[in-house]
């Protein structure tokens, strides 16, 4: 039997289905326009996994290893190409391919979906622009604050000296 649950909370469906992804970083960030979808120019090779499958794995090819030439994607503008090779540099291969692979599961299909979310995730990471800070002056109420814990450090610090005498001065 087959269940269909109505959500009204859009919030609530996607926490509850996984589909989407919602982000709660804390951080404001500027975006790049969301990615497209980069599947056409994704490149999938696989290879017998060294993961869990038992004597599974000995028989099938389930590691999925996909292949990303950034430089000659056309759905990616300029800026976004720029950014990615600057930012991934490490990661890229000479030929300036990004490589992930993916062996977690099983089968062959649950690691090729896992390597793309992986490929998806780092772009998204990458692509976003942290927001600059606006530098902004104290407030009063913090500058009388500072103030007013030096002057208590300051008597502290007096009531320690010794008391000088006025008749010993010379």
């Amino acid at each position: 039997m087959v269940r269909l649950f109505t959500f009204s909370n859009p919030t609530v469906f996607a926490l509850l289905s996984g589909i989407f992804r919602v982000r709660n970083d804390g951080a404001s960030t500027k975006q790049f326009p969301m990615l497209p979808d980069l599947t056409p120019e994704l490149h999938f090779q696989t290879a017998r996994s060294g993961g869990p499958g038992g004597q599974n794995v000995n028989k099938t090819e389930t590691k999925v290893e996909v292949r990303f030439k950034i430089a000659a994607s056309a759905l990616l503008s300029a800026e976004q190409k720029i950014r990615l090779q600057q930012k991934l540099a490490k990661q890229l291969t000479g030929e300036g391919e990004l490589v992930l692979t993916s062996q977690e599961f099983r089968t062959q299909k649950q690691n090729k979906e896992a390597v793309v979310k992986k490929l998806h995730d780092l772009l998204d990471r990458t692509l976003r622009v942290p927001k600059k800070r606006v530098s902004t002056l104290p407030t009063v109420a913090s500058v009388n604050e500072r103030l007013n814990a030096k002057k208590l450090v300051s008597e502290k610090k007096s009531t320690r000296k010794l008391p000088r005498d006025a008749d010993t001065d010379g």
